[in-house]
């Protein structure tokens, strides 16, 4: 049994022992092997540059050697920098924390704005939409097709609840879903009425006898206008 280490001097040389095996080798690398490997590279450039002089002209050939300088001797002063210890060391990982900081803040802002952006081009897609549909309804209406007519403005009034955020519907849902929706959006009591009951009255029409109503268009287009300017109250109140 070998005897224990008393010594300071004796551990310590033990554990410069231990250290100096190849197992740890990694960790002993000298910060200086990543100029050691760019010296490399360059010797390696400047060959290849040898090699070229024969194919380009004299000024590429310059160029790139003048290029090929600035880019060592930056990533030498970075390396110089990083791997000190004084002052300017600490300058330099301070003021690399901070760049990545403003990155971080500054790519933020700029995914905020993107979103903000996006939303605020839904709501004139969607009163466009709605503007397309009103316009084919007064086409229809002049041809004497006043139920599709009044289909059209329908559709244009669910644009305007969905933009206004005061419905959620998708385009596959059925009536039933749509009267469910209406009857807890935040519209006013007498519109929630007003839309079930013209919805009531249109689906009997258009899935049935398809029979003209003159008064279901005009108390479609009211119902619209009447959204329209509950919409415009509640944005002067807001």
């Amino acid at each position: 049994m070998a005897e224990p280490l008393r010594d300071e001097g004796q551990i310590r040389e033990l554990a410069q022992e231990i250290l100096a095996g190849p197992e740890f080798a990694h960790w002993q690398r000298d910060p200086s092997w990543l100029a050691e490997q760019l010296a490399r590279l360059g010797a390696f450039v400047r060959d290849v540059i040898e090699w070229l002089r024969s194919l380009l002209p004299a000024e590429v050939v310059g160029l790139w050697e003048l290029f090929w300088f600035g880019v060592r001797e930056l990533v030498a002063w970075i390396l110089r920098l990083a791997t000190g210890d004084g002052p300017a060391t600490w300058i330099f990982w301070l003021g690399l924390v901070g760049l990545a900081f403003v990155g971080v803040v500054w790519l933020a802002q700029r995914l905020e704005r993107v979103r903000e952006a996006s939303a605020d081009h839904s709501a004139p897609d969607a009163l466009a939409e709605a503007r397309r549909w009103l316009d084919e309804a007064e086409v229809l209406a002049r041809a004497g097709q006043r139920l599709e007519a009044a289909h059209r403005v329908q559709l244009a009034c669910l644009e305007v609840l969905i933009e206004r955020g005061w419905l959620q519907l998708e385009r596959s849902d059925p009536n039933r879903t749509l009267r469910d929706r209406i009857h807890r959006s935040p519209l006013p009591a007498a519109e929630q009425r007003a839309l079930v009951a013209l919805v009531d009255r249109l689906e009997s029409r258009w899935f049935r006898d398809r029979a003209e109503e003159s008064g279901l268009y005009d108390d479609w287009r009211a119902l619209h206008g009447r959204l329209e300017e509950l919409g415009v109250r509640r944005a002067e109140a807001a």
